[in-house]
């Protein structure tokens, strides 16, 4: 039998990073940036590019708010609705607020987003307004959160 010291890899580091999804690696890149001298280092049970909900493409940036379109308001109210009102609007509001920042930086990283004739990131409607009639206690309780 095999003793766990003779199996076991070490690793030196001033910042370690455990578990992947999107926070793992993200976290571990900010690190680095922040302080190039570090030694970061991301321990996860498996590749993140060929496992978990990252690589399947679940666990992703798959929406924004866009200035000029749209409001964090809006948003916070759109996704409210969407899920009869069962959700926690203060996290919703915090990543309305920050989205389209994160899309620019994963732009400038080299994330292939489709996009439109001007070389602008494509623009798409995930909310069919007709499909928000009657929907009265709902907008009471955005119109109250965002007061």
């Amino acid at each position: 039998m095999t003793d766990i010291d003779d199996a076991a890899i070490r690793f030196d580091a001033d910042v370690l990073v455990i578990g992947g999804g999107t926070a793992g690696p993200l976290a571990a890149y900010k690190a680095k940036a922040a302080n190039p001298a570090l030694k970061v280092v991301l321990l996860e049970k498996v590749n993140v590019k060929r496992s978990g909900a990252i690589a399947v493409g679940m666990d992703g940036l798959n929406n924004a708010v866009v200035p000029g379109f749209a409001t964090p308001e809006q948003y916070v109210r759109e996704i409210t609705i969407a899920n009869d009102g069962i959700v926690d609007q203060k996290p919703i509001l915090a990543y309305a607020e920050r989205s389209f920042d994160m899309i620019r930086e994963l732009d400038r990283w080299g994330v292939e987003f489709l996009k439109d004739e001007n070389g602008d990131c494509a623009l798409f409607e995930i909310f069919d307004p007709l499909a928000n009639a009657g929907i009265d206690e709902i907008e009471a309780g955005v119109a109250d959160f965002l007061a």
